[in-house]
């Protein structure tokens, strides 16, 4: 092929999707960043146990439904704030939950993207690979690249 910069980089970009470390995971896959967070759960099964207060924005306890809270997990403070209203606390049970954010179809872009954001995600966020199961398009469009530019995918 002459000497087209956007095929150049398309054939750099197939090539390195094609030598990096799938961690065991199939084609077609992709890299993640994987951070956790607190969730509220059910009483038994919490890690540990949070307590909001209406002066606490980390968790808004109207995202909590009602039929998951005990009436004496509510408990008014006989102090009043400034507006005369009486503060409220609640016990919430939780537990780390993990989310995935955003799709990278390199490692590098993914470890790139965490290191310069990892402001965003908690301290035990890192990259992690998913398989995108299920999407015979998004295998089709990526193997036909893999032909038309005569690079062999990994594992195939």
């Amino acid at each position: 092929m002459e000497n087209n910069p956007e095929i150049e980089t398309i054939i750099k970009f197939l090539k390195q999707m094609s030598t990096q470390k799938n961690r065991g995971t199939a084609f077609p896959y992709f890299f993640t960043i994987r951070t956790s967070r607190w969730a509220a759960t059910v009483e038994g099964s919490q890690e540990k146990d949070e307590y909001y207060s209406e002066d606490n924005e980390e968790m808004d306890p109207k995202n909590i439904l009602e039929d998951e809270c005990e009436n004496d997990e509510l408990s008014a403070d006989p102090e009043e704030n400034k507006d005369g209203k009486e503060k409220w606390a609640m016990k919430v049970p939780v537990t780390k939950a993990w989310e995935n954010k955003g799709i990278f179809l390199t490692e590098t872009d993914a470890k790139d993207h965490l290191r310069l954001n990892h402001y965003h995600y908690s301290k035990d966020a890192h990259t992690y690979v998913d398989h995108a199961w299920r999407a015979p398009e998004l295998e089709a469009f990526l193997l036909a690249l893999f032909k038309h530019f005569n690079v062999k995918p990994q594992g195939r």
